[in-house]
């Protein structure tokens, strides 16, 4: 299963200027796409939390089943091509517990189906790429896929 998007997108990606910032204002660029999360995780029925600054990321907690998931979203750079943006869903199941049968692939399965939704329905979002784990450069890379089940 694939748990990380890459996409361009038309979101602000300057940083702000670090001396002029109050002490709780955003350090770096995001918090849109994470919101944009946000809000279509709570259309498709899901319960989170609020997007909260974890330098350097965005993050918000989805519910899905029994279990919580942290949901990452961030500016990986921008390019003379733009900005490549990733939201990326972390498993709580690791690896020991899926040796010892633990599953949480139906959970799983249904958030970052409504994250690649969300992220569809959005104008301001394109070419999106999913990855099994976050790309270091998700545009330089020949592989992946279009959609969060797919396999390579």
């Amino acid at each position: 299963m694939n748990l990380a998007a890459a996409m361009r997108g038309n979101f602000d990606a300057t940083f702000p200027d670090l001396r002029s910032l109050p002490k709780d204002a955003d350090r770096v660029p995001g918090r849109p796409l994470g919101e944009l999360v946000v809000n279509g995780l709570r259309a498709c029925g899901f319960t989170t939390s609020d997007v909260q600054y974890e330098e350097p990321f965005f993050v918000t907690r989805c519910r899905s089943g029994e279990r919580t998931y942290p949901i990452l979203a961030y500016l990986a750079y921008s390019d003379d091509t733009g900005p490549a943006w990733v939201v990326s869903c972390q498993r709580t199941v690791g690896f020991l517990g899926r040796l010892l049968g633990k599953s949480e692939d139906r959970e799983l399965t249904t958030v970052v189906e409504a994250i690649d939704d969300t992220l569809r329905k959005d104008g301001r979002i394109t070419d999106v790429r999913w990855f099994a784990d976050p790309p270091f450069d998700p545009f330089s890379q020949a592989k992946y896929d279009t959609s969060p089940k797919a396999k390579s």
